[in-house]
């Protein structure tokens, strides 16, 4: 197991189209058009000798291909237990010294520039010592048989990874996303031996906008138009289908914007600057549904488009960002799935019965019955010839393809990673519906048309709809509330404007005291204000909602800050805000509480004249339910993010909607309401991003108290809990007639 004499890595300059089997068409093209001084940010690639060197040095090739031989892609359990052994593996073995030192000195040296790269090594890294590590995105780039398999997207990327035990994190994660559960499928459903795997990493670019543009239409082959899709911040969200961007159409030849589709953009991912890596984050509402791009901007990524396509004389797949005004261009790829020369103009057909519409993703039609999922792990159970209707376009919903003849999703667009794989494997597929998990029915009979992108309902579902008719349902839009059970509250994380729904919610559910209060008041300044507070967020809030409950979630209780947050809460209260209630984080042992009474007593609050309670951030606050509920708390509330990754043992960048679904994430959910209902303790969940209408209704199902989420999804949700308590009532007067009756 001696080394052998060779060079992993290789930097963008110095690698040759000769290297193409050891870095793939990706790595090539993007080391080429940077040596051609296109706007491409300075970077390296790791062969991909590297993977199959880590895999024999940790002796795991024969281990894999054993588990590789032996899984059945057909079946979705056989699939995720491969995938799961393997990528285990793979993540706890060591790097081989002289692969992690070259690497290293690779990446250390990556900002150096050309006129300083004669200088010995002492001199590097005294210049390296000065300027820090810098911040970089790790891609992957496949190297495969088939010249027309995309393999888009089907490994890990990570993005601002800065330090050498970040970085080799994320290279391992990209070596074990290899064998994720959708690249094994993809790999053997389409029949591709012996595929291989380099990595690009590349000097990170923090862009305020960015998306994917083909040099060429998908769907009509139509070569004169460019089709651009864009959202704000990282172009994360477009290539995985978390969001539906706004989308672009420009004929080339007369460099005319022949159409401009804006979408509602709720969502973006952004770079966290505290911790590393990204984020999600709310777009701000003025934003929402705004232009991303400006005509300008628009015609200049055209320009530079139009540039390379006829370098490489291919149309291209590019991934591109803006920062500082400035263009770069990320990944050119050829587009696999062209035509050329045979335009198919594609004619929208009549349809009565359409009930949603969205994007094409691919050309064709399909027929089946509608099968909604809110995760991946739903897809199992799809039955042969269904119409997948999904949150998201996630590529965690490839495995499904061999049983599906259609797929609808409501987020999405035509250049997503997985809209590219349907037109790879034809597979019909509309994206950025919106609602389309809302308004499609499980078991209805439907024709999907890409060409006009409408779903419409056929004649044999029509009767299955017709109950759903029947029933006064009350839309998201609606300005009349319906009468619920549940009390749906709001998340507050910013000066939102709840002006317009604060009459319909039952008050504040979460809001974070970090970020609301005292941004100008000091408590001296709170002490002596008037109680409207005009320069406080907080009161204002809680004064707005008076007489409705506002729980305010504090800092952690190790937190330096949070002697002085109970202070100003306590200020708070002191002015005769009797509706604020305190929820306290990071809750593990009943310790914990006698510690934050303690706290309290000693800046004069009484806990037990308020209501308070506690955030149920992990497993132990669900099993721990006796201990908590003698403490003196008036309610528990769940994080639903937190609770999902402490529970499954998520990394921070993981999906959490490909998650909520899991057995073990609603058993525990389950009987954490159940055990504190018990108790007679008010039961609640709280989170950023509650999306899934079948979480909602699992919830609903588990007789939970509240609701807390976000401005936008607080009509959405109310709707699809008013349905679920309906159907519930229904299902118990439908029980009681059967048993008087004694059918």
């Amino acid at each position: 197991e001696e080394r052998i004499n060779m060079v992993y890595c290789a930097t963008f300059k110095d690698i040759s189209p000769q290297m193409a089997g050891e870095v793939g068409i990706k790595a090539l093209n993007i080391a080429e058009l940077f040596t051609q001084r296109y706007p491409v940010p300075r970077g390296f690639v790791i062969k991909s000798r590297a993977l199959s060197d880590y895999l024999l040095k940790n002796k795991l090739v024969e281990p894999i291909n054993s588990i590789l031989e032996n899984v059945d892609i057909n079946n979705q359990t056989s699939l995720t237990d491969a995938s799961r052994k393997i990528t285990g593996m793979i993540l706890a073995g060591s790097v081989p010294e002289f692969l992690a030192n070259e690497i290293n000195s690779t990446y250390k040296n990556l900002c150096v520039s050309d006129d300083m790269k004669g200088l010995n090594d002492v001199a590097k890294s005294m210049i390296n010592a000065g300027r820090g590590d810098p911040y970089v995105a790790v891609r992957s780039s496949a190297i495969v048989e088939k010249t027309n398999a995309c393999a888009s997207g089907l490994h890990a990327t990570t993005l601002n990874v800065t330090g050498t035990p970040a970085l080799t994190k994320s290279i391992l994660k990209c070596f074990a996303s290899f064998y994720s559960a959708p690249a094994i499928y993809y790999y053997k459903k389409n029949n591709i031996r012996s595929p291989e795997l380099a990595i690009i990493v590349q000097e990170m670019i923090t862009s305020e906008k960015s998306g994917v543009l083909f040099t060429a239409n998908p769907l009509t082959n139509n070569l004169s138009e460019f089709i651009i899709e864009s959202s704000f911040g990282l172009g994360e969200c477009i290539a995985t289908g978390e969001v539906a961007p706004d989308r672009y159409v420009l004929n080339i030849q007369s460099s005319s914007i022949t159409e401009a589709k804006v979408n509602k953009k709720a969502s973006t991912v952004i770079i966290d600057q505290l911790n590393g890596g990204t984020k999600k984050e709310r777009v701000a509402t003025a934003q929402v549904s705004t232009s991303t791009l400006s005509t300008n901007e628009i015609k200049v990524l055209a320009e530079i488009a139009d540039k390379i396509q006829v370098h490489f004389n291919h149309p291209q797949d590019i991934e591109w960002a803006i920062s500082k005004q400035r263009v770069y261009i990320l990944q050119s790829v050829p587009i696999t799935t062209l035509s050329p020369g045979q335009d198919q103009p594609q004619t929208a057909p009549q349809c009565e019965n359409a009930i949603c519409s969205g994007t094409p993703a691919n050309s064709g039609t399909a027929e089946g019955e509608i099968r909604i999922i809110s995760s991946p792990f739903e897809a199992g159970t799809i039955s042969q010839g269904s119409i997948l209707v999904a949150p998201s376009a996630s590529l965690d919903l490839l495995p499904a393809f061999n049983h599906v003849s259609g797929i609808i999703t409501n987020n999405g667009g035509m250049l997503c990673n997985l809209a590219k794989i349907s037109r790879e494997m034809n597979i019909p597929m509309i994206v950025g519906t919106n609602d389309a998990t809302i308004k499609l029915t499980n078991g209805t009979n439907v024709t999907m048309h890409c060409a006009s992108a409408n779903i419409c309902i056929n004649s044999t579902g029509t009767e299955i709809m017709q109950e759903q008719k029947d029933i006064p349902k009350q839309e998201p839009d609606s300005d009349e509330d319906p009468i619920i059970a549940t009390k749906i509250k709001l998340n507050i994380s910013e000066e939102s404007d709840y002006e317009n729904i604060k009459d319909s919610t039952d008050g504040i559910g979460c809001m974070y005291l970090d970020t609301n209060i005292s941004r100008t008041d000091t408590p001296q300044d709170m002490a002596s204000s008037a109680p409207n507070l005009p320069g406080n967020f907080a009161i204002k809030t809680i004064d707005t909602f008076y007489p409705k409950s506002v729980w305010i979630k504090t800092k952690d209780l190790h937190d330096p800050d949070f002697k002085n947050q109970l202070t100003e809460l306590k200020l708070i209260i002191d002015k005769g805000y009797n509706n604020l209630g305190i929820m306290f984080p990071a809750i593990h042992h009943q310790a914990y509480i006698s510690k934050i009474k303690k706290t309290a007593e000693e800046i004069g609050l009484n806990l037990s004249s308020i209501e308070y309670g506690i955030s149920i951030d992990t497993p132990a606050a669900c099993i721990l339910y006796e201990d908590f509920s003698g403490t003196g708390i008036k309610f528990m509330s769940i994080d639903y993010e937190k609770l999902i990754r402490n529970t499954l043992g998520l990394s921070s960048d993981t999906r959490i909607t490909n998650h909520n679904m899991h057995p073990a994430v609603l058993r525990l959910i389950k009987d954490c309401i159940r055990n504190y209902h018990k108790r007679k303790i008010h039961t609640s969940l709280h989170g950023k991003s509650i999306t899934s209408q079948h979480f909602v209704e699992k919830l609903i199902e588990f007789h939970i108290d509240s609701i807390s989420v976000n401005k936008e999804e607080f009509r959405m949700l109310k709707y699809v809990a008013a349905r679920t308590e309906k159907k519930m009532l229904l299902d118990i007067m439908m029980h009681r007639s059967y048993n008087q009756h004694n059918y």
